[in-house]
């Protein structure tokens, strides 16, 4: 996350890291219940 402030910006690494795995979480449990990740599963 990047915030302007007085011509500058101001960076939140933290933040960012935490957006990145809210997404991906409400990402990949979306396509667990659509049975998307089947396929992870198999062991050949």
């Amino acid at each position: 996350m990047a915030v302007r402030t007085d011509g500058g910006w101001q960076l939140s690494p933290l933040q960012t890291l935490y957006r990145a795995l809210a997404r991906g979480v409400d990402g990949y449990a979306d396509a667990a219940q659509d049975g998307d990740l089947a396929e992870l599963w198999r062991t050949p």
